[in-house]
């Protein structure tokens, strides 16, 4: 494998280990012989510590590992270079107790799938399919797939097989024809294994199983992930999965009784008081449109809550119920006129009967809904002027609004505010998503896992979707690495879910300003008085009001009856996060100095107040504390 035996050694990753000689397998030895060159290729040119090494090798390591990495390595010179001189130079090096492999590129499969997807990256858009194309065909599997099971959870094997699904999925963008979709669809297969619960890439798998003329096979891939879906995650499709469905099925596919709804969560688990008290505010009788809004910070299961509704009262709407995800949150929000063109195909209209105005299609919506009994459930919505033309005008039918802001200019009936979940509720959830009860031993544990995810109900099912899948052995070990609250953020994500995402939707709304206030105010011990807020901001109490009105709208920050300002704890961690990147240590400095001279200062009247020492009435705070 050095530039002298080039030409008699090559080695592959992709797909099981594999190393070759004059196109005859090498014999590579025992199992932990072999990783230690899987990793060694993984990272060809480039320095592995022998530490490393023995950490990859051996939860518990033994006392003499280094020696058995030395006889490891020496052995595998010996297979790699059977013919090289005792002393002589190697291919495999050791410097500074690292080990470095060296890899000509175009001996190596997955240095040539990289420079293949840096070729294609700076291709012509003419060229990069077949770039494409011939970098997806060196896999022959998972990376490395004879050793999965100790190698699977280190970055370069993540690494490497997220830089395959973008190939994969850019290469679906280009594929033109039946044979370019078939080619494809093995490697989305893969991937979607990998990833079974990744909705993009199961759409485009479903998407190319349908164009190579595989429409079962399609639709059963679809209702796999959506069972898996609701079954681990208690979430229905995404508006992309649904689009891929839309696709297979046909456009002419609609009911006409719409049935929107997302598949009900399975394993909801708390909140029984509030899901009556919503039921009856959707059927109770009124003299106009029930809308009911759920509004609550991030995470806190506004979608779930609305889903699992709905359903409950699906049998007093007879006639339908639909339902939009808004996208309010994120860089792009629904489009209400074109939200309105899929209500009214999902109601029966043709598309060439569909005004083309927004006003228009809002009257005609209003007006097909006039004299029926229809739930509208509108998720994630961003602000009124959104929401305003989807609402219908009959007292027969009934709306259920989710949003992260409180909506103050919006008229509706009833406000429902969603916080996190109590602590048996939470327990509830964790069991019921882990499918077993919580037994004697789980008890401190799970209080402690459970109080590290601040009772919110998306963290508390990231974490036990960890468990579940095998990231984490039990709830003990899981609730260990979520105490440090630097790591928390970084536990929290599955798949395509994680806390700090939810979170940053929501903090990219804000202004500057805002923004710098909520970074700021959560690097203090909380609460905080809203005049010491002030002071570490550095503006007046009627500045700050305006500052902390989005913050408060958006659920980033409550402020109790005594105007002192609180975080969410998992709110916090992330605004440290963000103060740590955008702001420098001698603005975060200055904030807390500002912050702890007005402690100084009220203490110090306090004390002057309750025992006055003569003298020093006019002397500065910090210099009357010292005195008294």
């Amino acid at each position: 494998m050095s530039v002298s035996s080039g030409s008699f050694l090559r080695a592959r990753v992709l797909g099981s280990l594999e190393v070759r000689r004059r196109d005859q397998l090498v014999e590579l030895g025992p199992v932990r012989q072999r990783v230690i060159l899987a990793l060694l290729l993984l990272n060809a040119g480039r320095p592995v510590p022998r530490a490393r090494l023995v950490d990859v090798l051996w939860a518990d390591p033994p006392a003499n590992a280094v020696n058995k990495v030395q006889g490891y390595v020496a052995a595998l010179r010996n297979v790699l270079e059977p013919g090289r001189r005792r002393r002589g130079e190697s291919i495999l090096r050791h410097t500074g107790g690292s080990y470095t492999l060296d890899v000509p590129r175009d001996l190596l499969d997955l240095s040539v799938f990289d420079d293949l997807l840096g070729a294609a990256a700076a291709a012509e858009r003419t060229a990069i399919a077949g770039l494409l194309r011939s970098a997806l065909e060196l896999w022959r599997g998972d990376v490395l797939a004879d050793l999965g099971e100790m190698l699977a959870h280190l970055p370069e094997v993540q690494a490497v097989r997220s830089r395959h699904r973008q190939a994969v999925l850019t290469a679906a963008t280009l594929a033109e024809d039946r044979a370019d979709n078939a080619v494809l669809v093995p490697h989305l297969t893969r991937a979607a294994e990998l990833a079974p619960l990744d909705e993009e890439v199961h759409a485009v798998l479903m998407v190319a199983l349908h164009r190579c003329g595989r429409r079962g096979d399609a639709l059963r891939a679809y209702h796999s992930v959506r069972e898996r879906l609701a079954r681990e995650l208690g979430v229905g499709p995404s508006s992309r999965l649904a689009e891929a469905y839309q696709e297979v099925v046909g456009p002419d596919a609609e009911p006409s009784v719409p049935a929107q709804l997302p598949p009900d969560v399975p394993r909801f688990a708390g909140r029984s008081m509030m899901l009556k008290s919503l039921s009856r505010k959707l059927t109770r009788s009124h003299a106009r449109p029930r809308v009911v809004l759920l509004a609550g910070v991030a995470g806190a299961g506004k979608t779930a809550l609305a889903v699992r509704a709905g359903h409950l009262v699906a049998e007093a709407f007879p006639d339908g119920q639909l339902f939009a995800d808004l996208g309010g949150t994120g860089d792009r929000p629904a489009d209400p006129n074109e939200v309105l063109h899929g209500f009214l195909r999902a109601l029966g209209v043709p598309d060439e009967r569909i005004p083309i105005a927004l006003p228009m299609r809002a009257a005609l919506f209003r007006s097909l809904l006039a004299h029926r009994r229809i739930l509208v459930v509108l998720d994630d919505v961003r602000d009124v002027a959104q929401v305003r033309p989807l609402l219908p005008g009959s007292s027969s039918n009934a709306v259920v609004l989710t949003s992260r802001s409180h909506l103050a200019a919006m008229d509706v009936t009833d406000r429902v505010d969603v916080g996190v979940l109590n602590a048996p509720d939470a327990a509830e959830l964790l069991a019921s998503t882990l499918g077993r009860p919580l037994g004697n031993t789980d008890g401190e544990a799970a209080e402690g896992l459970l109080a590290a995810c601040g009772y919110l109900p998306l963290a508390v099912r990231i974490a036990a979707g960890r468990i579940l899948l095998g990231g984490h052995p039990d709830i003990a070990s899981l609730a260990r690495l979520l105490s440090d609250e630097r790591a928390r953020l970084d536990e929290l994500r599955l798949g395509d879910l994680a806390v700090r995402s939810s979170f940053m939707l929501s903090y990219r709304n804000l202004d500057a300003q805002s923004a710098r206030a909520f970074r700021l105010l959560a690097t203090a011990v909380s609460p905080v008085p809203s005049p010491a807020a002030a002071a570490m901001l550095a503006v007046r109490p009627n500045q700050l009001a305006r500052l902390l009105e989005p913050l408060v709208d958006t659920h980033m920050l409550t402020i109790d009856a005594m105007g002192r300002c609180e975080f969410h704890q998992l709110l916090r961690v992330f605004g440290r996060e963000r103060a740590r990147a955008e702001d420098g240590e001698q603005e975060l400095l200055r904030a807390h100095m500002r912050l702890a001279g007005w402690y100084l200062n009220t203490l110090g009247r306090r004390v002057e107040t309750s025992c006055p020492v003569p003298g020093i009435s006019d002397t500065a705070p910090d210099q009357r504390l010292q005195r008294v």
